[in-house]
């Protein structure tokens, strides 16, 4: 299941990946759950609140990922919200930021988390009331900065990795993520 304890993974070649942040918390869950049936409705301290509680999808990336899900008139938050079967519970923010690769991602102390935490709010939600995430990353200048390949997956790898524990520690609620790749 998605975001369950972080484990260190094993890679190609007997390679492992990065190891969590410290800090990070073990996400419980019952055995027979599954991530879907975790995002509900929730209030702004995070409890379930079917009647007036939100939902937040939140996207993660660079600038074609805010093209791709902002506020173009092509962009998926017009055309979600135009959507008259779309819960209305659903708050869709775009969090993506123009020239912001998978390395500032991965930092936690990049402004752009900053930048992520105002538009949540607003959009009137809590970091409490996201639950899924839309991820959508690469490197810049992959080839000159990293190297021939494997080199350059493996440092995007890590990043993804490490920017899907920065968004676990922040939004202690996030139970989706859905990655994405460039073009």
């Amino acid at each position: 299941p998605p975001f369950c304890a972080p484990r260190r993974r094993v890679l190609g070649g007997g390679r492992t990946g990065p190891t969590p942040p410290a800090g990070v918390p073990e996400v419980p869950r019952p055995a027979n759950a599954s991530a879907t049936t975790e995002v509900v409705p929730r209030n702004a301290a995070g409890a379930p609140d079917p009647a007036n509680g939100r939902i937040g999808l939140i996207s993660v990336g660079m600038s074609n990922t805010t093209q791709e899900f902002g506020n173009s008139p092509w962009g998926f938050k017009p055309q979600a919200d135009g959507d008259p079967s779309k819960n209305p519970r659903v708050v869709i923010v775009d969090g993506a930021q123009g020239g912001k690769a998978a390395g500032e991602w991965a930092d936690p102390t990049d402004p752009l988390w900053t930048v992520l935490a105002t538009r949540i709010a607003q959009a009137g939600l809590s970091p409490l009331q996201v639950q899924v995430a839309w991820v959508k990353l690469a490197e810049q200048q992959p080839g000159p900065t990293f190297g021939a390949f494997p080199l350059h997956s493996d440092a995007l790898q890590a990043d993804l990795e490490t920017t899907l524990h920065n968004l676990i520690a922040i939004y202690p609620n996030l139970r989706l993520a859905f990655l994405s790749s460039p073009p």
